[in-house]
């Protein structure tokens, strides 16, 4: 048996996917399937690729293969979704090069407008594949090997959800000065349209307390099929080109519109523009750290603000606490009051937000009635805000209480 031979036969037992072609990762459940992809989950606007290796579609070793497909999914291939009434369509097959027994193509996700009564799905099989899609739809993509390993006919399938997700940012520092470089990375897999190269981010917003119009940036992303971008600006004292201009202790917005956040399918329902914004903040000089404000032990006080050493279950009381800003310059709040029973067990939770003046103190007060005898934990924590990441302004305070 001649090298060539032994090959041949090796390539058609094992159906080997190159997991890794043209700087593209094909995820694969493992080396035996015959059908990978660039991912296992995917945003509703994305173009997946797809490869298929079987050895026994290398009909002429001396040139690159072709198979074509059609609007009716009669082809090689098939690809639907799960939805009823998505159609199924085939792709163009196009070999990677002469006698390579592997081939690939990329399908289009379109989003369906209008969520489940919106305007018809598009399929679309031939060079062009592309079919209309939801978060929450599972792509398939199947394929009948006419000859397996065992020489039997088999059926080969893979199963690629869709998804949209809500970006997380990270700083590349844990805090920034006046005039420094600021890169930040938007994690958002959903923005990574294309496999094959790498995507963008455009039109980001970043301003400052002291420079309200701000600058508009744009994020390209780390590399082909990563999902990550890196935005990145500079902070400086005084307005110039291409900068945000900052002062010390200035709050940093990051504006960014998410065009599939996580809740697109339900806010494709309620509205024709489901995008959202998502903010993200930092302030400038400073951290949120455990020392910037001080809360008191809360305390339970009546209508009329006196201090109550003794309550009654289904007694409406006020938890009270004086929160001070241990910093010399304005300081948005939120502080969260939570009363826990002898068994650690959460029976109440609230917040309340506000803003701190320089150096000063602010009393806040939330209602609470206990519906049981016994031993309870009142706590308080203060926080710069409550979504979008929020830092941690506070240790947690604490004091008992007894309800008779």
């Amino acid at each position: 048996m001649s090298v060539r031979q032994a090959l041949c036969l090796f390539l058609a037992a094992g159906l080997v996917v190159s997991l890794v072609l043209a700087n593209v990762s094909y995820a694969s459940a493992s080396t035996s399937d015959a059908i990978g992809t660039t991912a296992d989950a995917i945003g509703p606007g994305a173009k997946l690729g797809i490869q298929i290796a079987d050895f026994d579609l290398n009909i002429n070793p001396q040139r690159t293969d072709e198979f074509e497909g059609d609007d009716t999914g009669d082809g090689l291939v098939v690809f639907r979704t799960d939805r009823s009434e998505a159609g199924q369509a085939s792709p163009d097959l196009e070999e990677t090069g002469p006698n390579t027994g592997v081939f690939e193509f990329e399908i289009q996700l379109v989003p369906i407008e209008g969520g489940d009564d919106g305007q018809p799905i598009p399929v679309r099989g031939g060079s062009d594949p592309r079919i209309g899609v939801l978060p929450g739809d599972l792509l398939m993509i199947r394929y009948e090997d006419n000859r397996n390993a065992e020489g039997r006919s088999e059926v080969l399938s893979k199963t690629v959800e869709v998804k949209s997700w809500d970006p997380e940012f990270t700083q590349d520092k844990e805090s920034y000065d006046v005039n420094d470089r600021v890169t930040i990375t938007i994690v958002d897999p959903d923005a990574n349209r294309d496999p094959d190269i790498a995507d963008s981010l455009t039109d980001i917003r970043v301003f400052s307390d002291s420079d309200a119009v701000g600058q508009t940036y744009s994020a390209l992303e780390t590399g082909e099929n990563t999902g990550e971008f890196r935005l990145s600006f500079q902070l400086a004292d005084e307005a110039q080109g291409g900068a945000v201009m900052v002062r010390d202790g200035d709050m940093v917005t990051i504006v960014y519109t998410d065009e599939f956040p996580a809740d697109y399918a339900e806010r494709l329902e309620e509205t024709d523009n489901p995008d959202k914004d998502i903010y993200y903040t930092f302030i400038v000089g400073e951290l949120a750290g455990l020392d910037a404000t001080t809360p008191s032990p809360p305390k339970i006080r009546d209508f009329t603000g006196n201090e109550l050493t003794q309550i009654e279950a289904g007694q409406q009381v006020a938890l009270s606490t004086e929160i001070e800003n241990n910093r010399a310059r304005v300081q948005p709040f939120v502080a969260i009051m939570e009363v826990r029973d002898s068994e650690d067990r959460t029976v109440y939770l609230q917040w309340q937000a506000g803003t701190l003046n320089p150096d000063a103190v602010t009393g806040i007060g939330l209602f609470w009635t206990p519906e049981a005898a016994g031993e309870y934990e009142v706590r308080v924590l203060v926080l710069d805000r409550i979504v979008d990441s929020p830092g941690i302004l506070s240790a947690v305070v604490t004091s008992q209480v007894t309800v008779d």
